[in-house]
């Protein structure tokens, strides 16, 4: 997400940690570089990316860049033996997944992918929820993620070379939240994508993706993600159902009684 999802959560999050002492910034905009440092109150600001591996004092990296950056810049730091927290997805494909991943076993550094999904209490207490066994055994869950991408016809974001479309940039998400939820990994995945908008169809990128997923034992899940959904509706939006042999959990970030329905009790436990 780059700038824009450094300016929404990043900069925030380290400012709150009064034991951190943040070393520098760095953007190939040497005017962004230097916005983030005096904002930030770091000690410098770089343009490179060497430059900045090169300062002995910097123990973190925290990369915000786009998709297609992320297993170079993750490689580079890691090599120059810096920890690495990165935004979501790993990277851009496969193989450059396992060289992030390699360089990080080799290095002894510690790689940290932000699945910042995991981390927040509503998903918490559902995990906390289905493992207790409120609602019975898991069978089933249905997760959407739909936004309207606000960016323009020539942001990184509509090149699917650099972002990999809508289901690897909002889908990892759901994907990720999925399988924490079931404890397991797919069997069996069919997608099928759309381009809705004009942005998506200029570039070639899909902007909404169905996923349907099958596990072991007959467990599914669906997936929706969207770029497309309408602005006027909400500028993002996420539902999630959840079914079990004893219950279900319902949450919707526009719907108000959001909880665990027991089969057996007819009785809301709501958030």
């Amino acid at each position: 997400m780059g700038i824009y999802i450094y300016n929404l959560a990043h900069k925030y999050a380290w400012k709150s940690m009064k034991e951190v002492e943040i070393q520098a910034t760095c953007d190939i905009i040497a005017k962004r570089a230097e916005k983030a440092y005096k904002d930030i109150v770091a000690k410098n600001y770089y343009t490179t990316i060497g430059d900045l591996l090169s300062n002995d004092d910097i123990d973190v990296v925290d990369i915000c860049a786009p998709t297609h950056e992320h297993a170079r810049l993750s490689i580079a730091a890691l090599k120059a033996g810096k920890h690495v927290i990165c935004e979501k997805p790993l990277a851009r494909n496969l193989e450059s997944a396992t060289e992030m991943l390699k360089a990080a076993e080799k290095s002894g550094k510690g790689l940290y992918i932000g699945h910042t999904r995991r981390f927040d209490q509503r998903w918490r207490k559902t995990k906390e929820s289905i493992d207790s066994g409120k609602i019975g055994t898991l069978l089933y869950i249905r997760r959407c993620e739909r936004t309207w991408l606000p960016f323009p016809p020539d942001y990184w974001h509509w090149d699917p070379e650099k972002s990999g479309g809508v289901l690897l940039d909002s889908g990892i998400h759901c994907a990720n939240l999925i399988n924490w939820f079931f404890g397991s990994k797919p069997k069996e995945v069919f997608a099928r994508g759309n381009m809705i908008r004009e942005e998506a169809k200029a570039n070639g990128v899909h902007d909404l993706v169905t996923v349907m997923i099958r596990y072991e034992d007959g467990k599914t899940a669906f997936i929706d993600v969207s770029w497309a959904f309408p602005m006027t509706y909400a500028p993002f939006y996420s539902s999630r159902d959840i079914f079990g042999t004893e219950g279900r959990i319902e949450y919707s970030d526009r719907c108000e009684s959001n909880g665990i329905y027991s089969r057996q009790s007819g009785f809301w436990w709501v958030w």
